[in-house]
This record gives C-alpha cells, structure tokens and sequence, in this order.
C-alpha cells in the first residue's frame, strides 16, 4: 500500500491540453506539437508516499514523490466511480428538513420508532449498523451503518452513511481451522504478533496479551488484551465480540468500488424510506444530499491501494525519467562478478507502456515495477543484485531489452510453451550466483521449473514466496531492503 504522508500547497502549472509540459521560449510558452493554440492551467498536488505493508508498517525508509493534477489525487482517495480505483472510506451525507414545529424530543422519538422497526443494534463503532452481510468465506463481512445529528434550530435531521469492512476474530479462527489446515499453536502465535491488534465494538483499539485455548475446544475461552497508550486496565473478552479491520486482510480494489456503490444506493433508499414514514405520521418532510468535500489535509495518514490509474501514472513519469539518467545500466548482468551477486526474478505485469520499442523495465507498470524503477531513481539499488522478468510471451527478459507492447497472459494452457522458451534461452547461459529470489506466482514458477533446477544444482540458495501478489511484493521490498543495507 501507498501511505500519504506529505502534502504540499497545491500550485497551477500551464500545460497543453494533450497533457505535455510547455516549452519555454524567447516567443512565450508552446507545446511541441500543438503549438501555442491550446493551454489549460490545471491544478496540480505535490504528495510523498510512503510504501508500506498490509498493517501499515513502513517498508523503507525512501519516499514516492509526486506531482499530480489535483483530480487525479482526489480520485485515488474518494471516487468509486471510476474502475480500478482504489477508495478509502467515505461518508454519504443526506439532510432531511422537518415541517417548522416539530420539537427535538419528538424527533428523537420518531427516529427511535423507525429504527424500532426495522430491527437495527445498538451503536457499533460509532455507528448504528442496519444492514451487513458476509462477502468472503474467511469471515469478512460488509457493515452499512449510519449516524444522525439532529439540528432544532434549523428543523433539520443529517444522516451520515458509511460502510465498514469487518471481521469478527471467531470467523478469521474458524477460517483458519477449518480452510487452512491450521492448528491451535499457530494460530495463538499469530494473533500474539502480527495480527495481535484488534477492535472492541465501540471502536477501541486494543492488543492481544494472552490467550487461554483448551485444546478440547474449537474457540479460544478467554482473550486477554491490553490497551496500546496504557491508559485502560487490562480486560477479558471472547473472540465473537472482537474484531479485525481491513488493515488485517483485502478485499480487492473491484469489491471497494461496489461496496462503495451500494452504500450510495443503500443510504438513498433508508431517507426515503424514512421520510415516507414521517409522512405516515402526518410530518412533512423533504431531503437533499450533502456534496461531501475533501480537504487535502484530512487526505494525511490515508492509504492507497496503488490502483491502475495511479501506477500509469506514475510509470509514464518515471520511464521518461530513466531514460534520461540512463539508469538502467546498474540492471546490467556482469559474468565476472556474478559469483558473489544475487538474483531477483520478477514475473511481467498486465499493465504495460504503449511506448514504441520500450525496455523491458520501462514497458511494465504494475505493482512490483513501481518499486523496482523508485529504488533506481533514488539510487537506491543493490549493487550486487542482478534482475530478470519472465515474460509470457518472450520467456527470460534483461531489464533493458527492448520488447513490444503485447497482450498475453500465462495460462495453463500457454505455460508449456512459455517453459519450452525459456529452457531454450538457458541451454547455453552460466549462472553462479549466491542467492536468489523468486517473486513468481505458482503458474510461472511453474514455467522456470527448470532453471530453477539449474540454480539449485550450483549451490544457489532460493527463495520463494507461494502467497498473494502483495504478500510476495512486500517479502521482495524487504529482501531488497536487506541487500541495500548489505552494500
């Protein structure tokens, strides 16, 4: 995840309309190609992110530094609307104005009466939830809660919808028992170190001290937890009345988006319902929605999801950047002193560049690629570590070979062929290397089977990750991480 951690003021920057920076010149200002006909004056935001795990836990300590037009930036954080966008919880907003004498009591009353019938519990995180529903298999369920201020002055009654993402610790056990194949032990030691943070129903954060597991039973008896500021004694409490948010899984920028689109729809149908009611008691009454504005400096400490706009984005600017410095050159392999260097090999990315003959680095701007192209651009990379991407169509690709843009994925059916390439490219190669790190999905480890064999037979020693996407990118960024330091 991309963590928001600086936000400068934001500042207008004269560009074309086809999105080129200006030229300047003794005649003024011109775009290389459309000339001085056209310019526009967008607003553009310089944020730094910070790259972090699932928890929010700082990778390294380098920073992503961007200048993005001001829409761009605000879609990364608060606009479903747009396909593969990554979203952060947001409120919907919607004022219902009362017919002028209705007093505050009574409208508490009315709205305990609505609320009575459709069966809703009582507050939960803040909110009062009256609709959820279980997405996943582990547990995970989707919460649609609301709360309500009620303006006297103003005869006015604002309803604040959100949704909340949750799963209860007795699912995520019952998830681990039972899908898994855990056992008791393990299970303990992860909810005592990385998943130890957990949540109370009003919200409160808390720790997992201990936990008290008779082996005879399914669930765990007793759960001891702690409060992080020590401002709380310690308490006891069972795991179905514990929670995890959704720093401790994910969901997947797609399901975001609809969940997102259905508290909209959700929240548009509970005020008409409620307004109908008011009408049944002879209550006039009327609604509006609120336009829910974002201050940047509210958008600090939030995180991003690196969604697909945002990596072409940012992949654009920083290809361009590195065919300047001609920074690719560090990604060099070097027969002679490969005998004391490592190996990282990278699969391709579906998003790619649309530029005409692009190395193979620069052509990709998925996840694991934006990564890789910072650590060059700030220098950071290990000199002793050499890179290769095993690419569906081309087999074995070097960081600068230049390739076309393609639209292939490995599958099973294509896997054999992509393996046959491969161990043709291999047959004549010498590899002698130390180490070696694999962030491959298992189709494509698959397709390398054999050079891995190769590696193995030399002495390398290999690691590999045989999880998610994120969870290889995150062991990589610190595998990386480690050789940085080694250097």
């Amino acid at each position: 995840m991309l963590k928001l951690k600086d936000l400068k003021p934001v500042r207008k920057k004269p560009v074309c309309f086809c999105g080129r920076t200006l030229v300047k010149s003794s005649l003024g200002e011109f775009c290389e190609i459309h000339g001085t006909d056209i310019r526009i004056d967008p607003i553009f935001v310089d944020a730094s992110f910070q790259i972090t795990d699932l928890e929010g836990e700082p990778l390294h300590d380098h920073f992503l530094n961007e200048s993005l037009p001001q829409n761009q930036f605000l879609r990364l954080f608060s606009s479903p609307r747009q396909k593969n966008l990554g979203v952060t919880q947001e409120e919907v907003i919607y004022e219902v104005r009362i017919s002028p004498g209705t007093t505050k009591e009574t409208l508490l009353e009315l709205i305990e009466d609505f609320l009575g019938e459709l069966e809703v519990d009582n507050y939960f995180f803040g909110y009062i939830p009256f609709r959820s529903f279980q997405i996943r298999r582990s547990g995970i369920a989707i919460y649609y809660c609301f709360r309500f201020e009620i303006i006297s002055s103003q005869n006015l009654i604002r309803f604040y919808f959100t949704v909340l993402p949750l799963r209860r610790l007795s699912d995520y056990i019952s998830w681990r028992l039972n899908h898994c194949n855990g056992n008791i032990e393990n299970i303990k030691a992860s909810l005592q170190t990385n998943r130890s943070n957990v949540f109370l129903s009003n919200g409160e954060l808390r720790h997992i001290k201990d936990i008290q597991w008779d082996s005879s039973k399914t669930f765990p008896s007793k759960i001891f937890l702690d409060d992080p500021k020590n401002q709380n004694p310690e308490i006891v409490e069972i795991p179905s009345r514990l929670y995890q948010n959704r720093t401790q899984f994910f969901l997947g920028t797609k399901t975001e988006n609809e969940m997102f689109l259905s508290l909209k729809e959700i929240a548009y149908q509970f005020v008409n319902d409620f307004i109908r009611y008011l009408r049944f008691q002879s209550i006039t009454a009327d609604c509006k929605k609120v336009k829910n504005k974002v201050k940047f400096e509210d958008l600090l400490g939030k995180f991003i999801y690196t969604p697909r706009q945002f990596l072409r984005t940012v992949g654009e600017k920083q290809n361009k950047i590195m065919t300047e410095k001609g920074l690719l050159n560090k990604l060099l392999l070097n027969p002679k002193t490969r005998k004391t260097r490592a190996l990282l090999i990278v699969s391709c990315s579906a998003t790619k560049s649309s530029q005409i003959n692009s190395p193979a680095l620069l052509r990709y701007l998925g996840k694991t690629f934006l990564f890789l192209k910072h650590l060059l651009l700030e220098n950071s990379w290990p000199t002793h570590v050499d890179l290769l991407i095993v690419s569906a169509k081309f087999g074995l690709v070097k960081p600068k070979e230049p390739i076309p843009f393609y639209e292939q994925q490995l599958t099973h059916e294509t896997v054999s062929k992509t393996e046959q390439i491969i161990d043709d490219q291999i047959e004549n190669q010498e590899f002698n290397y130390i180490e070696c790190f694999l962030n491959l999905s298992k189709i494509y480890l698959k397709a390398i089977n054999n050079l891995e064999n190769v590696l193995q037979s030399i002495g390398c020693s290999i690691k590999k990750i045989v999880e998610n996407q994120t969870k290889r990118n995150i062991a990589m960024i610190r595998w990386l991480c480690q050789r940085v330091m080694d250097d």
